[in-house]
């Protein structure tokens, strides 16, 4: 899904955390284990939902100048990537406000979307 509505945002995320979401009929297959969710914000950094709460995710070698953590886009990009490869995740990327950021992100899912599925 591709908004900028900030109420269209919330929705997506309170379905992203609700119960019917987790459920394993709402995508029709069996997992081991839920999805991970995470939601990777310029501003804000990445944030993992616990089940509660959305908490930060913190990073190794974070850079001073990015989100609350420390973690600027580059870095939750590989961070999530790290998580993508690990265990099925459903990441939700907002804010994206300017054509770099856009682009930077553009290139990730294109290899998301090639390489995780082959």
């Amino acid at each position: 899904m591709e908004t900028e509505d900030p109420k269209r945002i919330d929705e997506l995320l309170e379905f992203v955390v609700s119960e019917e979401f987790a459920s394993k009929n709402y995508f029709n297959m069996e997992l081991k284990k839920a999805f991970r969710r995470v939601v990777a914000d310029p501003w804000e950094g990445l944030t993992q939902w616990n089940g509660k709460e959305w908490l930060p995710v913190e990073a190794e070698g974070a850079s001073p100048f990015g989100g609350v953590m420390g973690m600027d886009l580059a870095t939750a990009t590989r961070r999530l990537d790290e998580m993508l490869k690990r265990e099925p995740t459903v990441a939700v990327i907002k804010n994206i406000s300017s054509q770099e950021l856009a682009r930077a992100i553009s290139l990730a899912l294109q290899n998301w979307a090639t390489q995780l599925h082959q």
